[in-house]
């Protein structure tokens, strides 16, 4: 009778962090914030159009670029601080880029970047029911009263 003896190492698993959408973002970035010019997305060149960056927890950041008419592309900026080199490459298969921020107006160390698109078309406001109840209830008294 032999004895087998299986070894294996255990990864704990990481997880990207939870990021907003720039859809709902409002106001100004408080890293950057650019009304209109020419703008480096990771990935995807110079762009011309606005762009803002939001710090976010721990050092991880959120840019919002809006190109002329409503394309937008969202870019979140993970500190990967501790990450083992085989945990990175594991993410940089999945798309991710990986980035000194102090070329991005970020800190010195390094981030993973993703793109995603988003809409910055303004939301289509929904008239409020009770208002054109109370419209109606008026018109119709009005017809009423003459």
């Amino acid at each position: 009778m032999a004895l087998v003896l299986l070894v294996s190492t255990v990864y704990a698993e990481v997880s990207p962090p939870t990021f907003p959408s720039c859809s709902l973002q409002s106001g100004s970035g408080d890293i950057a914030n650019y009304d209109n010019g020419l703008h480096q997305i990771v990935g995807a060149g110079l762009l011309e159009g606005a762009d803002d960056v939001y710090s976010q927890a721990n050092g991880n950041a959120l840019q919002c670029f809006c190109a002329e008419g409503d394309s937008g592309i969202q870019t979140v900026w993970w500190r990967i601080g501790d990450l083992t080199s085989q945990e990175i490459e594991g993410f940089l298969s999945q798309g991710w880029v990986q980035e000194n921020g102090l070329q991005w107006n970020l800190e010195n160390t390094n981030y993973l970047a993703k793109n995603s698109e988003f809409s910055c078309a303004e939301p289509t406001p929904t008239p409020n029911l009770k208002v054109v109840v109370v419209r109606f209830q008026l018109l119709r008294l009005k017809e009423l009263l003459l």
